[in-house]
């Protein structure tokens, strides 16, 4: 394998190792700086660190690419893709829970092809390096990241969970912005750091600019994509905050749908809602409890205490 070195110089990642562990580099055109970290495993751990990020990040802007596609153009009458990937897309805005219960391989189907096909094209082609299999792992699983961000904690599990607050993967917060009004940003799925570069830059419009002047094929109207139903909020739901920070859903007639319960959700996202949630339940079951016994003790009604 080779890695293209920033100086301007080609070596084998074996032959970097060994320059770093021996101290000894001969190579022209590395320079001075070369020299000062060629006698350390500094150098190759970095490039190694830099390729691995540049990989991951190639695959979550890939999976926003996709996301627009499916979320802008085409429709369930669409020959071939429209069954098997626009469907379910727009399944996911009127249910976004529903594609929880996916096995991985229902999930990564699709995906898998695709991935199968650049791989072997790299190889026929004398392009296969271990960052595209970097990239081909995190972007088959594209739709994984994406189910964690709309699971539970109890569904994620400690070390999902530990993941996404240290902000390896993306997080429910940052996705929910992309159930949000128009479900027109934050459509990468992988990590929270892509997603802000291209709202930022507005990429998306500009695509769907060009789109249109090059084709007068215009964005799918939001309405095609069929308004979300009242998400069914339980327990265990409030504990995921995409539910907690994404709980404005449209019925069926286009009116906002806002429950107590997600309202109540939607004010915080930390660990101890749930227990915040248990606590009022219970102050108001108590309430009419304590009215019925202070008016039965008035009227004379001797009322156990305990």
């Amino acid at each position: 394998m080779e890695l293209g070195l920033a100086l301007g110089v080609e070596m084998s990642l074996a032959e970097l190792f060994a320059a770093a562990g021996s101290g000894l580099i001969e190579a022209s055109g590395v320079g001075v700086l070369g020299e000062a970290f060629a006698s350390s495993w500094v150098l190759a751990a970095m490039l190694i660190v830099v390729q691995f990020l540049l990989a991951v990040i190639a695959a979550d802007f890939v999976s926003g690419f996709m996301h627009w596609i499916e979320d802008s153009y085409f429709s369930e009458k669409t020959p071939l893709i429209g069954k098997w990937i626009i469907a379910p897309n727009m399944l996911h805005h009127r249910d976004p829970r529903a594609f929880v219960k996916n096995s991985w391989l229902r999930s990564a189907d699709v995906p898998l092809i695709i991935a199968g096909l650049v791989l072997l094209g790299a190889w026929g082609l004398g392009l296969f390096h271990w960052t595209l299999v970097v990239f081909v792992l995190f972007a088959v699983n594209a739709a994984e990241f994406h189910k964690w961000a709309h699971r539970s904690r109890t569904e994620n599990g400690r070390l999902i969970v530990f993941l996404q607050q240290a902000g390896l993967v993306q997080t429910p917060a940052h996705h929910a912005g992309h159930h949000r009004g128009g479900r027109d940003r934050r459509y990468c799925t992988i990590t929270n750091y892509v997603n802000p570069v291209v709202d930022a830059i507005q990429l998306w419009r500009g695509l769907e600019w060009v789109i249109l002047k090059l084709t007068g094929v215009a964005k799918r109207p939001e309405e095609e994509a069929e308004p979300t139903q009242t998400v069914i909020v339980s327990e265990r739901e409030l504990t995921s905050p995409v539910h907690a920070e994404a709980v404005n859903h449209t019925n069926a007639n286009g009116g906002e749908v806002r429950t107590a319960q997600a309202t109540q959700a939607a004010s915080s996202c930390e660990p101890t809602l749930t227990q915040r949630l248990t606590r009022s339940a219970a102050e108001a079951l108590a309430s009419p409890i304590r009215t019925t016994a202070d008016a039965l003790t008035k009227a004379g009604t001797r009322v156990p205490t305990g």
